[in-house]
């Protein structure tokens, strides 16, 4: 939750979409499913994500931004809260193709 090294984690995420984007231009490829060898799987797991989000609420945009061109280039998000109809907002919901809820404490919409 050290708002420093989330930025920076951000930062490096970051390099390496664009690191990926690159490799999928240079060899004439659409989507890193296309060459899993080129372009492996990547997980990015966060741990109280509605608790990284307070503490540093821009990081809602980087992730934003991360589900939606990460999709396409091996990058899968798992992000683990208690609060996910508050943490996790349209945004980044909208690019979620699987979600995974147990003991809700209210009905999720």
């Amino acid at each position: 939750l050290d708002p420093l090294a989330a930025e920076r984690t951000l930062l490096g995420l970051r390099a390496e979409l664009r690191r990926r984007e690159r490799l999928l231009v240079e060899h004439g490829l659409r989507d890193a499913s296309q060459a899993p060898d080129l372009v492996p799987r990547l997980a990015v797991l966060v741990d109280e994500f509605a608790a990284l989000i307070d503490t540093v609420p821009e990081l809602h945009a980087a992730f934003a931004d991360l589900s939606a061109r990460g999709r396409s280039l091996g990058v899968h998000l798992v992000l683990g809260t208690q609060h996910p109809a508050v943490a996790v907002r349209d945004a980044v919901a909208a690019n979620c193709a699987v979600r995974v809820a147990f003991r809700l404490p209210e009905t999720a919409g």
